[in-house]
């Protein structure tokens, strides 16, 4: 229940998640026809985010350090209702495409990880796939 009210207030986004089989030696990992696309709406963020790792020159005393940081880069995560995967078939697994078909500028994401948060939804960490233009 609290999980379909994050979905009405938050979930601004449609998604869809296309099932990916397993890259082997020789081959590219191609669509699994063995398990459904899923698609719905979920809560989404796309932010850039700052690293812990920082390059700079430290000054004498009572003079401004130069420190920044040189890793810049973004942590997308999804938060999507767990009733969309109620079977096995439907089940988001690492290596899946992750996109989000309301925001057609986004990037495809891949999964990275697959998580339940224990308040009925299921959490993704993805990473940039490609960028389109």
């Amino acid at each position: 229940m609290a999980s379909d009210t994050i979905d009405d207030v938050m979930g601004d986004y449609e998604f869809k998640i296309t099932p990916m089989s397993d890259e082997t030696t020789n081959s590219r990992a191609k669509p699994d026809p063995n398990r459904a696309v899923v698609v719905g709406r979920c809560p989404f963020i796309y932010a850039a985010k700052e690293f812990g790792m920082q390059l700079g020159v430290r000054k004498t005393y009572r003079e401004a350090n130069d420190f920044r940081a040189i890793s810049i880069g973004s942590a997308p995560f999804a938060s999507v209702a767990a009733h969309y995967f109620e079977n096995l078939e439907t089940h988001p697994e690492q290596g899946d495409i992750f996109e989000i078909t309301s925001k057609p500028e986004f990037p495809k994401f891949k999964i990275l990880d697959v998580q339940p948060d224990g308040m009925e939804r299921i959490e993704m960490r993805l990473r940039v796939l490609e960028v389109t233009r």
